[in-house]
């Protein structure tokens, strides 16, 4: 299943990206969100004057664990912008588009009633505004309006849920 919803996630940025022939700015940055609980991620983005493509992840040791449990958490994401106002200080814009998230955990015997190598995945669209307030800083506010979770973590059980505005993120992007 991960390797369905990444693959549509890149192929939706591939067929994006070939339509949008715009000069754009690769990025690095700080991404927060509350897909699987809050994380914070690091970022490399590519942004266009109508494209925005990225990838997040981070990975983390639990500390209350003697084994080495590690959480990792990846989220892919593309979409289209569009200029609201325009100055020669900053830009504001209206964005939309697909993401997708995949949370791991490797040593479940740590954390009670999980299962190794099964992740929580959550794929869905995202509407937001993006703000460009000098020549290289972008600030990314997102909501999803609606998501889909699958989790694989609890027990044996396979958990699914839909969720209405019930996830978001936050980026801060540096742009060369």
């Amino acid at each position: 299943m991960k390797r369905i919803l990444l693959s549509i996630c890149i192929l939706l940025s591939a067929l994006t990206f070939s339509s949008v022939r715009a000069a754009g700015h690769f990025g690095v940055g700080i991404e927060t969100d509350n897909f699987n609980g809050t994380d914070s991620n690091l970022a490399l983005s590519y942004f266009t004057e109508k494209f925005m493509a990225s990838l997040q992840g981070s990975t983390q040791k639990n500390p209350r664990a003697t084994f080495g449990t590690r959480f990792t958490q990846i989220n892919v994401q593309a979409g289209l912008r569009h200029a609201l106002e325009k100055t020669a200080t900053h830009n504001l814009y209206f964005t939309y588009g697909i993401i997708g998230s995949d949370f791991i955990i490797d040593k479940p015997e740590i954390v009670p009633n999980t299962n190794a190598g099964k992740n929580t995945y959550t794929l869905g669209v995202y509407t937001g505004m993006d703000y460009t307030f000098t020549k290289n800083v972008v600030l990314s506010l997102q909501i999803l309006p609606y998501s889909k979770t699958i989790d694989n973590l609890s027990g044996n059980v396979s958990g699914e849920s839909d969720d209405y505005f019930n996830n978001a993120s936050m980026m801060v992007t540096y742009l060369f």
